[in-house]
């Protein structure tokens, strides 16, 4: 088109540019569909006009939201407060309510980025106890009569947070094999182990698939850790032979960061641990039970004392052990606060971030700190794939609307095309470094409404 116009928020083409029309000098540069991001936790803070700006600035028009097992909504019967330590540390708690129908209405009221919500098995749990001497049965059809009665995408679990992580195996797999025989939808995956047992862990969810045809969705997949260095390809394979003889579809996404974060109490097996335990419980546990390099751990929080700080400096600050120094943040931050550590190596990373399988997602818009996942995923890869060239572009470009095509089906693809409401970012990049994304123009455009992240 030699001349690009959004009249009335529909895309047209046009010979030359209306004299009342804004016009941009994009010489140089690109204009793609917008972005569906397929991991975020933006019902989390999805008021939060930061959140906002962070997807809009780059090209991020929708948003799969509810991952890692988490929703906002819990019943009245559960405590605000309780929940707030549960869910505090993914974002704004305005957003928490006691109605899905009232949530519903306020995420269809905080546009312009649409959301397409998951059901978070791990909050439902947490709502709804699967205790020993619970009928099972019954936790599933209360799990699928909420789920029918609203506009779900699929379902999203967390093999890393109470109350699934404390649950025993084979009553966990009967849950979930029964509810996705029943209900075969998406079902999106926060693994046990990203490490040494990744495999392991991948095989346990991709059991409960077994004899369903629901989709089996690994996410922020990252082979962690040393033991994984300079080993990716060999693993990637065997992940490739299992999607090949899969009788059910199987998939998976990343993020081009090298580091992980989380909430401090997936460290344990219950979000409370830390305070159901004794000093000597609790400091005795994690001997027995030592996260990895847990003395450069970087606390995350909103005490200057601790955050930005690995657990090793604050425990000599405090003149304690590592043990005792966690115990001491979680009283502090009532159970709150994140933690970020070196995940896996950059060049394994970037090897995978190459590989046309494996879709890209955010796991972002959740962190009360800005964060690199939050505000430079998509322009992160875009940039790197046009320093590789247009047609590396162009594949990346397509491995973006493949990704949300491919995993949740249902949600409407977006096309620029004539003729059709405009979704798309512009962006003319910036010669510099690989690594760090610049551009001398970029924007969204949502309808009628243009944002510049100049």
């Amino acid at each position: 088109m030699p001349h690009f116009r959004v009249h009335n928020g529909i895309i047209c083409q046009s010979e030359t540019p209306q004299a009342d029309e804004t016009t941009l000098n994009l010489e140089g540069g690109y204009i793609i569909p917008g972005i569906t991001d397929i991991h975020t936790h933006a019902d989390f803070t999805a008021s939060d006009s930061r959140a906002r700006d962070y997807a809009l600035g780059q090209g991020v028009t929708r948003q799969v939201t509810g991952l890692c097992g988490f929703h906002p909504v819990y019943p009245k019967s559960t405590s605000r407060d309780d929940y707030i330590r549960y869910t505090g540390f993914l974002g704004d708690t305005a957003m928490l309510s006691t109605s899905w129908e009232h949530f519903f209405k306020t995420l269809d009221h905080t546009g312009p980025v649409k959301k397409y919500q998951l059901f978070g098995i791990n909050s439902f749990l947490y709502n709804c106890p699967l205790n020993s001497d619970d009928v099972l049965e019954d936790r599933i059809n209360t799990c699928i009569e909420q789920y029918q009665s609203y506009p779900f995408q699929g379902f999203s679990l967390s093999l890393n947070y109470h109350p699934v992580k404390s649950l025993p195996t084979e009553r966990l797999y009967r849950f979930m094999n029964s509810l996705l025989t029943r209900l075969p939808v998406c079902c999106s995956y926060h693994v046990r182990d990203q490490q040494d047992r990744i495999l392991e862990s991948i095989q346990e969810v991709m059991s409960w698939h077994e004899g369903t045809a629901a989709r089996c969705h690994i996410s922020h997949l990252k082979f962690g850790g040393a033991s994984h260095k300079g080993r990716f390809p060999e693993r990637y394979h065997t992940l490739l032979q299992w999607q090949k003889s899969s009788a059910f579809p199987l998939s998976w996404d990343t993020y081009p960061f090298a580091f992980a974060s989380t909430t401090l109490t997936s460290l344990f097996p219950t979000t409370d641990f830390w305070q159901e335990q004794s000093d000597d419980d609790f400091c005795q546990w994690l001997v027995d039970n030592p996260p990895p390099r847990l003395a450069e751990t970087t606390v995350v929080c909103n005490r200057e004392v601790f955050n930005q700080k690995t657990l090793g400096t604050i425990a000599c600050e405090l003149g304690e052990s590592l043990e005792k120094a966690l115990l001491t943040i979680c009283r502090s931050l009532n159970g709150g606060g994140t933690y970020q550590r070196a995940f896996c190596e950059e060049e394994d990373l970037l090897w995978l971030l190459e590989q046309p399988e494996t879709f890209i997602a955010s796991d972002s818009f959740g962190l009360g700190q800005v964060h690199p996942r939050c505000t430079e995923t998509f322009t992160s890869v875009l940039y790197q794939a046009w320093h590789k060239g247009e047609l590396v572009l162009c594949e990346m470009v397509q491995r973006l609307q493949k990704g949300t095509h491919t995993v949740f089906p249902d949600i409407p693809q977006v096309a620029l095309v004539e003729g059709q409401a405009a979704e798309l970012f512009f962006f003319t990049p910036k010669p510099g470094s690989n690594n760090q994304p610049a551009f001398l123009v970029r924007g969204t455009i949502i309808g009628n409404e243009l944002y510049r992240f100049d």
